[in-house]
């Protein structure tokens, strides 16, 4: 099976701050991009050619600080989610970032790694996870929205996720 991909007539962002450059042919092969060039570059045989007339292709975005996790408004709401609706809702919001364009996000605090494990697996379309797993707290601050918290952290999740306090 051929996994070559080429982009033909797109509006080329970069990402470098150079200009756009429009009619860009990309192709990429095994997830890496091989060649960036005009309209008569060559597609590799067999390989799957998409026209983007008239739109832009531009890196992947990022997403440096975002909670996957943070299902509810607030987290003793999260906390009280069955297992596996908080797994399955975590998930589709992944399955939203990477819809979204990001196809890398660090997540500040709740996920932990077998998200993307199961990314890895195949078995969930998202984006390449950064995680912190561990959420960072002071005295107090694992509260509900209004009003002090416990002195001692309360779960962030039905996974076992608990915010460490560094006071």
């Amino acid at each position: 099976m051929n996994d070559s991909l080429v982009f033909r007539n797109a509006l080329l962002i970069d990402g470098t701050g150079a200009q756009a450059r429009p009619d860009v042919t990309v192709v990429v092969a095994g997830g890496i991009i091989q060649d960036i060039g005009g309209g008569k570059t060559r597609s590799p045989k067999g390989a799957r050619v998409l026209d983007l007339k008239g739109k832009c292709l531009l890196p992947g975005l990022i997403d440096a600080h975002t909670h996957a996790g943070n299902i509810e408004l607030r987290t003793p709401m999260t906390a009280k989610l069955p297992p596996a609706v908080y797994v399955l809702k975590a998930c589709r919001n992944l399955e939203t970032d990477l819809q979204l364009g990001f196809t890398t996000i660090r997540d500040a605090a709740g996920l932990d790694p077998s998200f993307r494990e199961a990314i890895k697996l195949g078995l969930l379309n998202g984006p390449r996870l950064f995680l912190s797993v561990t959420p960072l707290s002071q005295s107090g601050g694992s509260s509900q929205i209004q009003g002090f918290g416990p002195d001692r952290p309360t779960p962030r999740n039905t996974l076992g996720i608990y915010p460490e306090v560094c006071d």
